[in-house]
């Protein structure tokens, strides 16, 4: 059996939150239900790239551009590290090695283990072999 004395507060609560001489609102159409997700497919080879694009590139070194900045905080060394990394069709690095001013130095061994970290888009070959430079040196203040 419910309580009276709540039943009475609800009906109370419910009158005060009403307006007295409310017009009704008119009816909002109810939004169509989301589309149910597709399933994930896997890319289909015809689908790929040949190669990854210059976006693509472009993309994953931003991507792993934070930790590069990190290696020339760390060891404090500026100047210019080429990376030449090869990329397995799968987007995956499969090996970066540094080469310039500063290559067999902390710093370059720094970003080659960052720039291994480094995911593009998978393409159709089976692998390419990207060279991308990488200058550091102090933030302009």
């Amino acid at each position: 059996m419910k309580h009276p004395i709540v039943r009475g507060a609800v009906a109370m609560v419910l009158a005060l939150a009403a307006p007295a001489a409310a017009k009704p609102s008119p009816k909002k159409p109810k939004p169509s239900p989301a589309p149910a997700p597709t399933p994930a497919v896997p890319p289909q080879p015809g689908d790929l790239p040949e190669n990854p694009t210059r976006n693509d590139i472009l993309v994953a070194m931003a991507r792993v551009k934070p930790r590069v900045r990190d290696c020339f905080d760390h060891h404090q060394t500026p100047g210019t590290v080429v990376v030449k990394l090869v990329v397995t069709s799968s987007g995956r690095v499969a090996s970066a090695t540094a080469s310039g001013e500063l290559a067999g130095t902390p710093t370059a061994e720094c970003v080659e283990g960052a720039v291994r970290g480094a995911v593009f888009r998978s393409f159709r070959r089976e692998r390419v072999t990207i060279t991308y430079p990488f200058v550091l040196k102090k933030d302009e203040e």
